[in-house]
This record gives C-alpha cells, sequence and structure tokens, in this order.
C-alpha cells in the first residue's frame, strides 16, 4: 500500500459537503480538515475496513435460502408459460404475503367505501 505524506493541508476537497467554491472545500490546516472530516460523519478506513469485516461474517451466515422459498420458487417457474409469465394461485401470494415478499392489500379493504367490499347487496 502506498502511503502519501501530507506536509501542506492547504487543499480544496470535493469529498466534503459544503462547497466554498466550485472546486471544492477550502481546508487550510490538518486541524480544520479533521473537524471537517467529524462533521460529515466520515470515518477512517481501518475503520471502515474493520466494519465490512464484521458485517461479511454476518452476511455470509445469512446467505442462501430456506426449504420452503427453494419449493416455491421451483413450484412457480415449473408454471411459467413459454413467454415466462406465471399466474401465481392464492395459496403462493398469501405464502410470499407471509414471508414478506409483498405487502398486504387487502388489510386496508375495509377502509374503502361500501360499494368495493366483497360483501354486498343493497342497503
Amino acid at each position: 500500500m502506498v502511503y502519501i505524506i501530507v506536509k501542506e493541508y492547504s487543499h480544496y476537497n470535493k469529498a466534503l459537503p459544503n462547497w466554498h467554491s466550485p472546486k471544492g472545500r477550502y481546508i487550510s490546516s490538518k486541524k480544520q480538515y479533521y473537524d471537517e472530516v467529524r462533521q460529515a460523519g466520515l470515518i477512517p478506513y481501518e475503520q471502515a475496513e474493520e466494519i465490512r469485516r464484521d458485517n461479511e461474517e454476518i452476511a455470509k451466515k445469512n446467505r442462501g435460502y430456506s426449504k420452503d422459498t427453494i419449493q416455491f420458487l421451483e413450484s412457480v417457474s415449473s408454471k411459467a408459460d413459454k413467454k415466462g409469465k406465471v399466474r401465481l394461485s392464492d395459496k403462493e401470494v398469501k405464502f410470499m404475503i407471509d414471508n414478506g415478499a409483498i405487502k398486504d392489500r387487502d388489510k386496508f379493504s375495509k377502509y374503502l367505501p361500501s360499494h368495493y367490499q366483497e360483501s354486498g347487496g343493497f342497503s
């Protein structure tokens, strides 16, 4: 890895917010640079790498699908027509709602006007 030693901190930085000029944010000293970086919410590279490594371990544990999901995907892909279009059954839509793949549209149906309700007849 190449390390760059900066002896003079006077420069324009485009990575920081609130630019002073079209060239970027003007930094005049090392203290101002560290203050601006802290205000922008940036962290050092080493700390970011450590966070990434921790999250990578968690992500490796969570990768993959459950057996139910694999079975569902296989059943849906077998139902596809020659253009790849799939018509889902009520059970498959319910499975997707239960697993959080799609939102339940019917939970708001009780708030619709009465002429949209399934139970009907004249009132």
